[in-house]
């Protein structure tokens, strides 16, 4: 059965496909697949007697070939974010200071932070104690007292 397409035809419709697909899942892969096939289209394009296994080779040295460029590239200039620490939510709790509503027993407290209760871990301590968080072991938050010093004046 001959739809009437031509070879060139069928690799541009697939380079299509794959931009489709990426727009609809991105996963920023789809597009280095269309990129492959829209080369191979223009290389089909021009020269028509390509057999067919041949075309699959070339789509696929396309697709390694933009693979390889686009990682040339991205290293080179890397993308900006003005926000560096967007999903690592866990870092914006690391070096804030608080004071317990709860006293530390055991090495343990649950404490209520912006909005949430949190389990923390560190040495034992009364209500009211500055705390600081140093870090974070999956959901439980470790911290320590804050032992502040005054300077006296002169």
């Amino acid at each position: 059965m001959n739809l009437g397409l031509t070879p060139s035809f069928a690799w541009l419709l697939l380079a299509c496909g794959f931009v489709l697909l990426e727009m609809m899942i991105p996963g920023f892969f789809s597009i280095w697949l269309a990129a492959g096939a829209l080369s191979t289209s223009i290389v089909v394009a021009i020269f028509p007697d390509i057999p067919l296994l041949y075309q699959i080779i070339l789509a696929s040295f396309f697709v390694i070939i933009s693979l390889l460029l686009s990682q040339l590239v991205f290293n080179k200039y890397p993308p900006h974010c003005d926000n560096p620490t967007l999903n690592q939510w866990e870092s914006r709790y690391i070096n804030r200071v608080f004071y317990l509503n709860v006293p530390i027993h055991h090495g343990h407290a649950k404490i209520n932070l912006d909005a949430s209760i949190w389990n923390v871990s560190g040495p034992d301590c009364p209500v009211g104690t500055k705390v600081k968080i140093v870090a974070m072991d999956g959901l439980l938050l470790l911290v320590e007292p804050v032992i502040e010093t005054r300077q006296q004046e002169v």
